[in-house]
């Protein structure tokens, strides 16, 4: 696995997505390696990103 953020990158990432002053970075779930957190009432919307080392 190749580390593309560091720890405290990744942090500031996962402040940034849980701060609603912005929009969170989301995903449209086409790619496979697209991680994203949903519930079964976002199955239609795009996938909020969770921040990871890889990226």
């Amino acid at each position: 696995m190749k580390i593309i953020w560091s720890e405290v990158e990744i942090q500031k990432l996962k402040d940034l997505q849980n701060d609603s002053r912005f929009h969170p970075y989301t995903c449209d779930r086409k790619h496979d390696e697209c991680e994203v957190k949903q519930t079964p009432r976002d199955i239609h919307k795009d996938g909020v990103l969770i921040p990871t080392k890889k990226g």
